[in-house]
């Protein structure tokens, strides 16, 4: 194997969702009697699954360069999970025309491609943001100066990019989007993710920190004097009466009980006598 198929294969995304699938199905085996107890609301199920299972499936999916067999391995796992958590087998769903959409909304959950495109955006939202001096914005608008090679061209990041714009609704043309995702507000509405609550300053929270491990600093000039406690009498107690004193073990050790029966030895003897 030469330089250039080990370039194409590290171009690729298919041992990433491969090796993602496969961790997400060891954690899905290993909560199954969480996921697959039905003594558990399946709102509750689905929130577990989307807490531990997805997140282990789409780990580092912002960067994947995903093609439509690579999606359909993903749609197809998380289906399949969908079916477990709600006792269904694929023969239900052929014989009773179940959509994935009807599991979806028993277990208040979305498509995959939903929380793929999610991370993806929220991504390409930060890339796009940066100064031009940072690498991940220079290779986000970067071309290459020279001819492309005979053939079909790989998937790349920004063809998946812009796929993942046209379903949502938002113009591919970079220009545009770019202007929408300087917002951070407004690019989280794009996807239908909440605008977070803002965090607390650092400064104060180091002021906390400071507070727990060193006390209260000293008061500015301009406060009042502190109040001085009042003083409350104690309460006179009570003399103890004395006890009496109980030994910790018996002086003398109790006889052992009586033996019903003699030894046989002695009952031989009395026989032969």
């Amino acid at each position: 194997m030469n330089f250039w198929d080990l370039l194409v294969v590290s171009l690729t995304s298919d041992a990433d969702v491969n090796k993602r699938i496969k961790a997400a199905s060891a954690a899905f085996g290993a909560l199954r009697s969480v996921l697959c107890n039905f003594a558990l609301s399946e709102n509750l199920r689905g929130q577990v699954y989307t807490a531990l299972v997805l997140t282990i499936l789409l780990y580092g999916s912002e960067v994947w360069c995903l093609r439509e067999d690579l999606f359909a391995k993903l749609r197809t796992f998380h289906n399949s999970c969908c079916r477990a958590m709600c006792r269904i087998t694929m023969a239900h769903t052929i014989r009773h025309h179940i959509p994935s959409k009807q599991l979806y909304k028993r277990l208040g959950i979305a498509a995959v491609d939903q929380y793929y495109h999610r991370r993806l955006l929220r991504w390409a939202g930060h890339v796009s943001r940066m100064p031009m001096s940072r690498a991940p914005r220079q290779l986000l608008t970067g071309w290459v100066a020279n001819p492309r090679p005979i053939g079909s061209p790989l998937m790349t990041w920004g063809r998946t990019l812009k796929k993942a714009l046209v379903r949502c609704g938002q113009s591919p043309d970079f220009a545009v989007w770019s202007k929408v995702a300087a917002d951070r507000g407004e690019w989280r509405k794009l996807w239908g993710q909440k605008t977070p609550l803002p965090r607390q300053k650092p400064t104060a929270y180091a002021e906390q920190v400071l507070d727990i491990f060193y006390g209260p600093g000293p008061p500015p000039p301009d406060a009042p004097p502190p109040i001085a406690p009042i003083a409350i009498p104690a309460t006179p107690s009570l003399p103890a009466s004395p006890l009496p004193a109980i030994p910790l073990f018996p002086l003398t050790a109790p006889a052992p009980p009586p033996r019903r029966n003699a030894p046989r030895a002695a009952r031989a003897k009395r026989t032969k006598d």
